[in-house]
């Protein structure tokens, strides 16, 4: 009986202590937001490959700018005319020692622009910032977590 008790208790620690590592990477599923209206636009995954997060397009919703079928016309090469849903938009970003992804890249699918971009994780990991930057200009974006 001792026995079971323990190894609940250590199941409980590892699955909380998992949980909690979790919420502090950008790692996962995030839903985006339209600028213009503030609309859900889409949902997007992050993944880490090798310390480098990638990002991509899971689904477009229906305040997004674009149908779901509907290719990145306005991208440079090699994203020219590739569908939206699919699209690797987000690479490069790598872990600074202040928690933040940096000197990633960020591709717009709306301008065709590639921005240099940030990543932060903030709201005890419900939220993520991207800030886009194109010379001096910059704006930021928030998503919530799926």
């Amino acid at each position: 009986m001792f026995k079971k008790i323990l190894l609940a208790i250590l199941f409980t620690t590892l699955a909380s202590l998992a949980t909690a590592e979790d919420f502090t990477s950008p790692v996962g599923r995030w839903q985006t937001f339209n600028d213009d209206t503030q609309a859900p636009a889409s949902l997007v995954k992050i993944t880490n490959q090798n310390g480098v997060l990638v990002g991509e397009v899971l689904q477009l919703l229906p305040g997004a700018h674009f149908k779901p079928t509907d290719l990145c016309s306005k991208c440079p090469a090699p994203f020219k005319n590739k569908p939206i849903v699919g699209l690797q938009f987000l690479w490069g970003f790598v872990l600074d020692q202040n928690q933040t992804w940096e000197n990633g890249q960020v591709l717009d699918p709306v301008s065709g622009h590639i921005y240099k971009g940030r990543l932060k994780v903030v709201d005890h990991g419900r939220k993520l910032e991207l800030r886009g930057y194109w010379g001096p200009f910059w704006r930021t974006q928030t998503w919530v977590r799926l």
